[in-house]
């Protein structure tokens, strides 16, 4: 934060504004937590954890939705996605299904529901064996 967003007074150091005494330290904590779910999500990544990496980046965007955030999270939800579609190429229908309710649970993403509801279309008319 760069600004008191009460009086508008720029903000120094600590949480509390000069001019008129507005306490920002839990605004600032949010914002540190999210840099730190933001930062593990990048690891868990790096450590070829996608599906725990996704959630930490839903979390992290809860706390505030930056756009370097948002970026990471579509990008890690467009992954997901397309594994998805390989496990159901696959064959294993039950693990794209729960792959794609995962993905709802973090961001109700447009594509994601529609491969979740044509999953289990294709699983009621027995037309893909639940794995």
């Amino acid at each position: 934060m760069e600004r008191c967003t009460v009086c508008r007074a720029r903000l120094s150091d600590g949480p509390l504004c000069r001019r008129c005494g507005s306490d920002f330290s839990l605004v600032l904590a949010a914002q540190a937590r999210m840099h730190a779910l933001f930062s593990e999500s990048l690891c868990l990544w790096q450590q070829g954890h996608p599906t725990t990496a996704l959630a930490l980046a839903g979390q992290a965007v809860t706390l505030k939705a930056e756009p370097a955030l948002l970026v990471w999270r579509d990008y890690l939800i467009d992954h997901q996605l397309h594994q998805a579609l390989g496990l159901l190429e696959q064959g294993e229908s039950q693990q794209a299904h729960r792959l794609c309710q995962q993905i709802l649970a973090v961001h109700p993403a447009p594509l994601a529901l529609v491969l979740r509801r044509f999953i289990d279309a294709l699983t009621t008319q027995a037309v893909l064996p639940l794995n």
